[in-house]
């Protein structure tokens, strides 16, 4: 995540996934833990497991963290309306069940191994 190493005073952080190629991403953990991260969003959090794999990292990482939200569907940025929900990605019901599935296994993980006192929100 070179973008946190080279922003170390960062305080809030948000991550747009949107339907971008998530197996060409590479997490290569750092040495340096993030001291001033209070919060970040994630959204395009569908539970697959990269997503899960960068929200743990965040969440270890990350040692002034007082908030996560994972957001189950995509944001864009329009210099007008500024940042907006898109259109889902996964539009037909059947699909979107089951990634809202899979986002709420992963989200029930993350509960379990985020550190005392992060509060981790799915929405």
């Amino acid at each position: 995540m070179f973008l946190l190493q080279a922003s170390p005073h960062l305080h809030r952080f948000e991550l747009h996934l949107g339907s971008c190629e998530r197996d060409e991403w590479d997490i290569s953990p750092s040495d340096c833990p993030y001291l001033y991260l209070e919060e970040v969003l994630i959204s395009g959090f569908y539970g697959f497991p990269l997503e899960t794999q960068i929200a743990m990292y965040l969440l270890s990482s990350a040692k002034a963290l007082k908030k996560m939200t994972l957001l189950c569907r995509d944001r864009g940025y329009d210099h007008e309306k500024g940042f907006h929900d898109l259109v889902p990605i996964f539009p037909e019901k059947e699909f979107g069940r089951k990634f809202k599935k899979q986002a709420e296994d992963a989200c029930q993980w993350l509960q379990e191994v985020r550190p005392q006192g992060v509060r981790l929100l799915l929405e």
